[in-house]
């Protein structure tokens, strides 16, 4: 099984692969002469009035459009080394898509400009499978084969395992749950009764303690009352 198809459909990385593959992603039309073309290929039909017309309607829509244009420069994403970090991969799925959409770059050459920020692991994926032919890549095929690369094919097995040995130890509470639900966001269909047994166990014996006072019992309180 590849490492990505461990990956949960509703983790931030899942979600992120989804909306790559919802994404048009063929803006290739950026910068084209296609509308030129059309507009010429219909004034032979139509009256010369309605194309005064139709040429100050795009006039007024251009003028709204570039009205609308943000004036900030696109933020390059930051270099992605190929750890197996779930962070920091979803950060270059993150940042790297909305810096050449925001760039406005064609969509065959956007996995070309994201290279620019790939070093070790991920920069080896890149030239041993794309680099003889990047303007064939689109970015959901991009992220996928570089996790699958760069990630182990017993990933999740690994999150797991870590899982079991998450505690609070000297955390304060609030670091312990986000640390719990990282995990959990990766790893996936795990049930609300799992949740709570692993989140009180791993807490200090001393907040345990005062858990049991306030009547509370992993058994049957929810995870938000614990």
């Amino acid at each position: 099984m590849e490492p990505v198809r461990q990956v949960a459909p509703k983790s931030y990385i899942g979600q992120a692969l989804g909306r790559l593959g919802r994404d048009a992603d063929g803006d290739d039309s950026w910068g084209s002469p296609s509308d030129s073309s059309s507009d010429s290929s219909s004034t032979s039909s139509s009256s010369s009035e309605s194309e005064r017309a139709r040429r100050k309607h795009k006039s007024r829509a251009k003028k709204r459009s570039k009205s609308r244009k943000t004036t900030l420069k696109p933020i390059a994403p930051t270099v992605y080394d190929g750890a197996v970090d779930s962070r920091a991969f979803h950060r270059f799925i993150t940042e790297g898509t909305a810096y050449v959409k925001d760039g406005r770059v064609a969509s065959r050459k956007r996995v070309f400009v994201l290279s620019h920020y790939l070093k070790g692991k991920a920069h080896e994926f890149y030239i041993r499978e794309i680099s003889g032919d990047p303007y064939r890549w689109r970015l959901r095929e991009f992220f996928t084969e570089m996790f699958n690369y760069c990630f182990p094919i017993n990933f999740r097995t690994k999150q797991r395992e870590k899982l079991k040995r998450c505690f609070q130890n000297d955390k304060p509470v609030r670091d312990y749950v986000y640390e719990l639900n990282e995990l959990w966001n990766m790893i996936g269909d795990v049930d609300e009764r799992d949740r709570v047994t692993r989140l009180w166990t791993g807490l200090s014996s001393e907040i345990q303690r005062e858990l049991w006072k306030k009547e509370l019992n992993p058994e049957i309180s929810t995870f938000k009352e614990v």
